[in-house]
């Protein structure tokens, strides 16, 4: 007959012939006694009082990483946000200019009347928010794609990708200054970085509630429905600059079309070869 003996912290089960002291028990959702290790690992079973079917050891995996990313990817999220609501307080004739310069010429050419975004801290300001808000979309497109490696879910990574998107911009800029002085194109290309500008604010505005989803519900709907909105806005500024483009009769269709390619498709396909070196891990 088997007989069970309680103590402080142990067991003891005895068979009738030897007696095993084991570790601090309490009943599962089956009714069953198991005994939890030290390691955080649970042994089962040990004694039975409703089921006799065998039950399979459990491993308790602690999940503070992904609660620990989420905390610092929401601050930085919740502080563009704070610092996007003061702006529009502030300066909201400002806001409202730079929100539709990319949608029409009216707006753009009101805004250029009025001031310049790079020469004003308002711009300076949504480039960094795009930067950092674009930086954390990359992260959660690589945690997913990849898998939540520790790595990919430092802040390092997050700096990593946030210098790379920044990089590709300066480049960008400095590239189209360079054309712009080299042409004698200035004009066109305060026009056609404003449009960026513009693009940048309403791209950081869309990613921001995809954001807060992607962080506490990483749905595999949100993350394929974010990519198709990211391509389409891409396209659409694409678009844009080519429209901003025409206004210059100097040049071809043929040639606006190149120099846009180099300017806009290249840098982007940079960025996903970067999005894959991550992945595969070579960087």
């Amino acid at each position: 007959m088997n007989e069970l003996v309680i103590f402080d912290r142990y067991l003891s089960a005895n068979d009738g012939n030897t007696a095993q002291a084991v570790p601090a028990f309490m009943p599962d959702a089956r009714g069953n006694i198991v005994g939890y290790k030290q390691d955080g690992s649970a042994k089962a079973p040990m004694i039975r009082f409703v089921s006799e079917k065998p039950v399979k050891e459990i491993r308790l995996i602690p999940r503070h990483e992904k609660s620990e990313m989420a905390d610092w990817n929401i601050g930085l999220v919740a502080m563009v946000l704070l610092l996007i609501v003061m702006t529009k307080t502030l300066f909201p004739r400002r806001f409202r200019q730079l929100s539709g310069a990319i949608f029409g010429s009216n707006y753009l050419n009101q805004l250029l009347r009025e001031w310049h975004p790079f020469q004003s801290l308002m711009g300076v300001f949504f480039i960094l928010a795009y930067i950092v808000v674009f930086g954390l979309y990359l992260q959660r497109l690589l945690i997913y794609f990849a898998g939540s490696d520790q790595t990919l879910t430092s802040p390092f990574t997050f700096f990593a990708l946030a210098a790379g998107v920044g990089a590709f911009l300066l480049l960008r800029i400095l590239l189209v200054n360079f054309f712009a002085f080299l042409f004698r194109t200035q004009e066109v290309s305060i026009r056609y970085l404003t449009n960026q500008v513009s693009y940048f604010m309403i791209t950081a505005l869309l990613l921001l509630p995809i954001l807060f989803v992607l962080i506490y519900n990483p749905f595999k709907s949100v993350f394929y429905a974010s990519i198709l909105l990211v391509l389409a806005l891409l396209v659409f500024r694409f678009y844009r600059s080519f429209i901003v483009g025409l206004s210059n009769r100097r040049f071809s269709v043929l040639y606006l079309f190149l120099y846009l390619c180099a300017l806009e498709i290249v840098p982007f396909l940079l960025l996903i070869k970067l999005v894959l070196l991550f992945v595969s891990g070579e960087v």
